[in-house]
């Protein structure tokens, strides 16, 4: 009878191992994927050459990667917050821009990356650049 019980056990903790190694795998998937709406949404923005993109570019690689789930949601929040941070110093250290002028501009992102992840999280199976078409620029060409 203690045998039966210990296999029992055994076999419990066993799948408790298995799911919680499961979950791990699936998060990091997840992240990954997010690191990589990001990474495409930069290299589209690169790519487009267009004045005043950059918020709408920001705020789609927020969408999609929030719509990857709670997973993908907390990656976008942190890669956003990190490059206002990481720019921000930047700007105002090598570049000499005025720091007021940049926390103005790092709240107008700001803005722009929430508003990305609120559309994704209410609309998970809509086109974020659909979602997101408020932010386009003018002379932004279709393809993005």
């Amino acid at each position: 009878m203690l045998g039966e019980l210990l296999n029992k056990l055994k076999t419990g903790a066993g799948k408790l191992y298995e799911n919680f190694c499961q979950n791990v795998i699936n998060e990091a998937s997840t992240w990954d994927n997010a690191a990589g709406d990001f990474a495409r949404n930069y290299n589209d923005m690169i790519e487009a050459n267009t004045i005043n993109a950059d918020k709408y570019f920001h705020s789609k690689a927020n969408c999609e990667a929030t719509q990857r789930g709670g997973a993908g949601e907390v990656l976008a929040e942190a890669i956003s917050l990190l490059r206002e941070i990481e720019e921000g110093t930047r700007k105002v250290i090598f570049e000499g821009v005025d720091l007021i002028e940049q926390i103005e501009d790092a709240n107008r992102d700001m803005e722009a990356n929430k508003y990305g992840r609120e559309q994704g999280k209410m609309n998970p199976n809509e086109a974020c650049e659909i979602l997101i078409d408020i932010l386009r620029p003018n002379g932004l060409p279709e393809k993005y």
